[in-house]
């Protein structure tokens, strides 16, 4: 019997097996779209919608495939039952097929939670969270190879460091051509 536990994954290999990487980022959020909050059911109901269109039989990788949706589940869920549905927007905007223009675009709409047409640091620290929490879930070794630091204070200490390289102006916050320009350059790219 395998040890679930010991599956490490890459963003890449996590999104081929389960088949993201046949979505573009508005697809993937339209699946998982519609309540604020998605039960555990509906999550896994979106993911049934995403695996199928990959795979016309069950998979042979289904136990693979299964512990990759659970980890992102059980990382991005506030509640043991549901998940709000900006950090699993957050969550899966890393999987997207789409090319890299189109991505800085989304990932732009995605850290302006308030629509304001910048970014704050507060914006991207939560941002930030949610994509090295998904990371790290995926292999845990990564987290352990950076020391240990959770997800929370290394999300604030990139968020600083984009700010610092990024806030041309020094108003605090980023536009988007500021940010393209950081994301551009940046090793989240």
């Amino acid at each position: 019997m395998t040890d679930v536990d010991s599956y490490c994954f890459s963003i890449e290999e996590a999104r081929v097996l389960t088949g993201m990487d046949l979505f573009s980022t508005e697809e993937l959020f339209a699946v998982f779209s519609g309540e604020e909050k998605l039960t555990r059911d509906a999550y896994n109901a979106g993911f049934r919608t995403v695996v199928k269109k990959k795979y016309d039989a069950p998979p042979a990788e289904a136990t693979r495939i299964k512990v990759i949706i659970d980890r992102l589940f059980d990382v991005l869920a506030a509640e043991p039952d549901a998940v709000e549905f900006l950090p699993l927007a957050c969550g899966l905007s890393v999987f997207s097929k789409d090319p890299q223009d189109v991505k800085v675009q989304a990932a732009f709409k995605l850290y302006d939670t308030n629509g304001d047409g910048v970014i704050s640091l507060e914006e991207m620290t939560n941002y930030f969270t949610c994509v090295f929490a998904v990371v790290f879930a995926l292999d845990p070794s990564r987290q352990a190879a950076m020391g240990g630091i959770p997800s929370t204070d290394l999300a604030v200490m990139t968020a600083t460091q984009a700010f610092a390289d990024a806030d041309k102006d020094g108003n605090g916050e980023l536009s988007y051509d500021e940010f393209k320009e950081w994301f551009a350059e940046s090793p989240c790219a």
